[in-house]
């Protein structure tokens, strides 16, 4: 290998360097947000403005840097012994090569992560992820190549950052072998699902849907597709319950602190991790299963549909329009 062929050593991590440092993104720099971060970058253990500017300024070097490389490797031949300068030169050209394709994804997935953290920072007192969580999340990571994969990994760092704990190590893996096909069966289901958990769908299911559920199955993200789950819900003190599809509510009104009952399908932990980072459209057929489900409890007078917004717990909805009202019971004259 000639040393005045261009460098393949990464460079542009210093684009992410300059983007943090400059960025005014004071809560992913410093604490545990930025510790995330700085690993995937350079495996450091923190991630201050100042320590980013001198490393950004020490990685223009490549000759030095590529040099050292250069060195390491030839080291580790000659010590197993292997003359052939061929074979050492195409060693070298594949490790190098390594090295910037994983540190590119790596990379990548930091500058996601970043700008999922600046459109909704982390709460100041989050402990971030584990050491653990980090290193299988690494792995997958610097595998990363595709813009809607980084887009995914950058998502799935974000949230564990914002909540420890948020993604298990089997949906990491799950995400990690992740088929076009399974996805689309996890973005259908995931379209039906309310408040992140339950699913309302067709009672007969055929065709291309019945082959995506029973993939959705096979996958690990519902159990039994014939296998129904008996939901419960109390009306609150004002007769109301709000029913999440995504931002898409649907409200119903009736008999104060009354429990209403109704079949659907349970989603599993994979499949309830996954729902913030597939963020599937909202089904309107699914939608519209679930009003008329609820049209079929007596003690439920009204039903209304708008947007819904969830918050520290709570879910509060607005723009509300009737979509049903059951009409009253004539009563006899006389």
């Amino acid at each position: 290998m000639n040393e005045d062929e261009p460098s393949k050593l990464p460079t542009t991590w210093t684009d992410v360097a300059k983007s943090l440092s400059e960025g005014g993104l004071p809560q992913i720099i410093a604490g545990p947000a930025g510790k995330a971060i700085s690993r995937l970058i350079a495996g450091a253990t923190d991630i201050p403005a100042a320590w980013l500017n001198a490393r950004a300024e020490k990685i223009k070097d490549e000759t030095a840097a590529r040099t050292t490389i250069m060195k390491a490797v030839a080291k580790a031949s000659a010590d197993a012994a292997i003359a052939d300068p061929q074979l050492l030169d195409r060693a070298l050209s594949r490790y190098v090569s390594d090295l910037h394709r994983k540190q590119e994804n790596r990379e990548a997935v930091a500058q996601k992560t970043a700008a999922q953290l600046a459109d909704a920072p982390p709460p100041s007192d989050t402990s971030g992820p584990s050491d653990d969580w980090m290193n299988v999340f690494e792995e997958y990571a610097e595998k990363a190549s595709s813009e809607e994969l980084r887009d995914t990994w950058g998502r799935v760092l974000a949230g564990e950052i914002r909540k420890p704990s948020s993604f298990s190590l089997k949906t990491l893996q799950f995400l990690s072998v992740l088929d076009k096909a399974t996805a689309e069966a996890a973005e259908y289901l995931l379209g039906s699902v309310f408040d992140q958990s339950f699913a309302v769908l067709d009672d007969e299911v055929s065709g291309s849907r019945f082959v995506q559920l029973n993939l959705a199955r096979l996958a690990g993200l519902i159990g039994q597709i014939d296998i129904d789950t008996n939901f419960r819900r109390q009306l609150n003190e004002s007769g109301v319950a709000i029913f999440a599809f995504g931002e898409v509510g649907v409200v119903a009104r009736g008999m104060p602190n009354h429990v209403i009952e109704f079949l659907c399908t349970s989603i599993s932990l994979i499949g309830r991790e996954l729902y913030p980072v597939i963020q599937p459209k909202p089904s309107d057929e699914a939608v519209a299963r679930l009003v008329t489900k609820l049209q079929g409890i007596s003690e439920i007078h009204e039903i209304q549909r708008g947007k819904v917004v969830s918050k520290d717990g709570r879910t509060n909805a607005f723009g509300l329009e009737t979509v049903w009202k059951r009409e009253p019971v004539p009563t006899a004259e006389g």
